[in-house]
C-alpha cells in the first residue's frame, strides 16, 4: 500500500525544482510544498537566497484559490532572503533586495487578513531578527504598521484551539520577538506582556504531566523566558525537568545553554560533557558531541587537551555507513570552521591538533566510496588547516 501511494509523490526538492521551471501546480503539489517542514531541511547559507527564490516560483504557480498555502510559501521564501542577506543588511545604507521587498509586501498583504494570517501562524512564526531587519530599513510607519498586525496575528493564533498548545507558546515567542526587533532600541517589553508570557507558562506546565508532550511545552517556555532575559526562571525550568525527562540528556544541553548565559561557564562545560556521553542514537550522538565541542572552543578555548580528545571522540561518532548526510554534513562542517577559528585565533598554535582531527578524519573517509556525496564533505574537514 505505501509502495502504491508513493508512485506519484514526487520528493519535494524534485517538485520545487519543477515549479522554478514554470510547472503549474496542482492544490496537492502546492500543499506539499507549503507544509514541508523547510526549516527542519538543513541548508548551508550560499544555498539561501536560490531556495528564496524557488519558493517565491512555487507560490506563484500555485492555483488561485490556494490562498494559504501560497502564503505559506511566500512567507518561508521571505526567511530565507533576509537570511540571505543578513550581514548586507547592517551596512550603512543598507537596502533590502528587490525580491526581499516584493515578499514584504506580500507578507504585509496577508496580515491584513486576519483570518489568513492566523492559518499562516506556523510560517509567520518562523520570521526572525533577520527579517525584521529589512523591516525597519522600510522605515517608522512600515516597520510599526507590520509590528502591530504580526503581533495581532500571533495572539489570535496563540488562543486557536486549532494549534496544540506547544504551538500556542511558540507564537507568543514570535510576538515577543517582533516587540523587541521592531520596538524603540533597548526598550523593555510592556509589562502586561511579561507578566501575559509567565501566566502562559505556569498554567501549561502545570496542567500537562504527560512527558511526551511535556517536553515540547518545556521546550517553548524555555524559549520564551530566554528572550524575556528571565534566565533564572528558565534555569529552574530545565533544571527541574531533567529529573522526570525520559531522555535527560536533551535538557541538559538546554540547562548548560543557559547557564553559559549566566556566565557559569564550567557548569555549561560540564553540562555538555554529560549530554554527549548519555545521548543514544548515532545521528544525535553526534549532533550532541558537536554541541559539546562547540561549547569547549568557545568556553574553554585553552584545554586544549580535552578538545583534542573530544574532537577524536567526536568524529568517531560517524565512522559507520550512512552518516555524513544532511545535518550531520551540515554540522560537521560548522565544526570545521570553529575549529580554523580557534585555531586562528591561537595563531595558529593549534594547528597539530588540527591537523590530528583531519588525519583521524580520513581513516574515515577511505571506508566511503568515491563517488558517494558524503565522500566530498569528509576529505574536505580540516584539509590543508594550518
Amino acid at each position: 500500500m505505501l509502495d502504491l501511494a508513493l508512485e506519484d509523490i514526487q520528493p519535494v526538492d524534485t517538485l520545487l525544482q519543477a515549479a522554478v521551471s514554470g510547472k503549474t501546480l496542482s492544490s496537492q503539489e502546492c500543499s506539499r510544498l507549503a507544509y514541508n517542514s523547510w526549516d527542519l531541511d538543513p541548508l548551508e547559507a550560499s544555498g539561501y537566497e536560490q531556495r528564496a527564490s524557488a519558493l517565491a516560483a512555487a507560490a506563484a504557480d500555485c492555483p488561485h484559490d490556494a490562498e494559504l498555502e501560497r502564503a505559506d510559501l511566500n512567507i518561508v521564501a521571505a526567511y530565507y532572503a533576509a537570511e540571505a542577506q543578513s550581514e548586507a543588511l547592517d551596512r550603512p545604507k543598507a537596502q533590502a533586495s528587490a525580491m526581499l521587498s516584493g515578499l514584504e509586501d506580500q507578507i504585509s498583504l496577508v496580515l491584513g487578513q486576519n483570518e489568513l494570517a492566523v492559518g499562516a501562524a506556523g510560517a509567520l512564526s518562523m520570521l526572525d531578527d533577520s527579517f525584521f531587519k529589512a523591516v525597519r530599513l522600510r522605515g517608522v510607519d512600515f516597520a510599526n504598521s507590520f509590528r502591530d498586525r504580526y503581533v495581532a496575528a500571533m495572539d489570535a493564533a496563540a488562543g486557536d484551539g486549532r494549534y496544540v498548545l506547544a504551538d500556542q507558546l511558540g507564537f507568543i515567542d514570535a510576538k515577543l520577538h517582533a516587540l523587541k526587533d521592531l520596538g524603540k532600541p533597548k526598550a523593555p517589553l510592556p509589562k502586561t506582556v511579561v507578566a501575559a508570557a509567565h501566566q502562559r507558562i505556569e498554567a501549561a506546565l502545570g496542567a500537562e504531566q504527560n512527558p511526551f508532550v511535556r517536553s515540547g511545552l518545556v521546550t517553548a517556555a524555555l524559549s520564551i523566558l530566554e528572550d524575556l532575559g528571565d534566565y533564572n526562571a528558565a534555569y529552574q525550568i530545565a533544571q527541574a525537568e531533567i529529573a522526570r525527562a525520559s531522555a535527560p540528556y536533551y535538557f541538559k544541553a538546554d540547562l548548560a545553554e543557559i547557564a553559559e548565559k549566566l556566565g557559569h561557564k564550567d557548569e555549561a562545560v560540564a553540562l555538555l560533557d554529560q549530554a554527549y556521553h548519555e545521548s543514544q542514537g548515532t545521528a544525535t550522538r553526534f549532533q550532541w558531541g558537536s554541541l559539546y565541542m562547540s561549547g569547549l572552543l568557545r568556553m574553554a578555548p585553552n584545554d586544549t587537551q580535552r578538545i583534542a580528545d573530544a574532537g577524536t571522540a567526536v568524529l568517531g561518532e560517524l565512522d559507520g555507513p550512512d552518516r555524513i548526510y544532511r545535518r550531520a554534513r551540515v554540522r560537521l562542517e560548522l565544526l570545521d570552521q570553529q575549529l580554523r577559528a580557534w585555531n586562528d585565533a591561537a595563531k595558529g598554535a593549534h594547528s597539530d591538533i588540527l591537523q590530528g582531527l583531519h588525519e583521524r578524519m580520513q581513516q574515515i573517509c577511505v571506508k566511503i566510496p568515491n563517488q558517494d556525496a558524503a565522500h566530498t564533505s569528509c576529505e574536505a574537514f580540516l584539509k590543508t588547516p594550518a
